[in-house]
């Protein structure tokens, strides 16, 4: 199993130019995704549990900055209620985990060099793009009812968790193939989940 070490490291800063911040997508398959993944649950979007916290950004020691320069910037944090656990631990269902965009603490990074150093970046992010995309707003229920639940991959952070890759989620008719890969990994790697405030709905 790939660690968040070495996803990190993928995520590498590629021009230094002066302008618009934007990103380069380079696309990872389903079973990478898995490989990221520190959790994996069957859950469905809660937005009126979403919620914005304020963060100080602040220079890199790099930098060379005078101490004590910040500035505050607003996360938002998506509410997602688990319905099921795929793999993974620390979470059960019902509980509402608060997930952050994907590769946050770089995306924060990028917004620090350009406030405090004028520097900007052309950034590789690793996406994934479901062949099964079409069908995310397909889905039904035994009723045949529009079914609001995916197959969600996070990855734990300091302080939380966020999604592994852009584009992290799947279609439940992936179910059996996550469950295939997830059990592939090896035995060991899985590391403990500290969900940012799990709450009961």
């Amino acid at each position: 199993m790939r660690t968040c070490a070495a996803l990190a490291a993928t995520l590498m800063l590629l021009t230094s130019h002066r302008g618009l911040t934007s990103g380069r997508q380079q696309p990872v398959s389903l079973e990478q995704v898995v490989e990221f993944s520190t959790l994996i649950v069957i859950a469905e979007r809660t937005p009126a549990a979403d919620r914005t916290e304020t963060i100080a950004l602040v220079p890199r020691a790099e930098a060379g900055l005078p101490p004590g320069r910040s500035k505050p910037v607003e996360r938002h944090l998506q509410a997602w209620t688990v319905r099921e656990v795929l793999d993974g631990s620390g979470v059960g269902a019902g509980d509402v985990l608060e997930v952050r965009r994907a590769h946050d603490g770089m995306w924060l990074e990028v917004q620090a060099r350009r406030e405090f150093e004028q520097v900007n970046k052309i950034v590789l992010i690793e996406s994934y793009d479901s062949p099964r995309a079409v069908k995310l707003d397909q889905q039904k229920d035994a009723s045949g009812k529009p079914d609001p639940r995916r197959i969600v991959f996070l990855r734990a952070v300091p302080g939380g968790l966020e999604l592994t890759v852009e584009g992290a989620l799947e279609a439940l008719t992936a179910r059996t193939e996550v469950l295939k890969l997830a059990k592939a990994r090896t035995a060991g790697d899985a590391q403990p989940i500290q969900a940012k405030r799990p709450r009961k709905p």
